[in-house]
């Protein structure tokens, strides 16, 4: 799950080509701070920015996730 900002990065050069992103996994929302405040990371705001299909499951070996990520057919 690419959830560092670095992944971030890839994620917006692939949006500005043209390519198709069927839809981006990342880690659920943290607290994060002092404030204890709800954070996404920042693959997934730039996912919302983009208006691409968010997945954040607890873990990626249920079958439901994977049946999840086999019906968005990914090449």
């Amino acid at each position: 799950m690419g959830t560092p900002q670095f992944g971030e990065v890839p994620l917006e050069s692939l949006v500005n080509n043209n390519y198709t992103v069927v839809g981006v996994y990342t880690q659920q929302d943290k607290v994060a701070g002092r404030g204890q405040i709800m954070t996404s990371s920042p693959v997934k705001k730039s996912a919302q920015r983009n208006n691409l299909s968010i997945y954040q499951p607890d873990n990626l070996k249920t079958e439901e996730a994977v049946a999840e990520l086999e019906a968005n057919k990914p090449d």
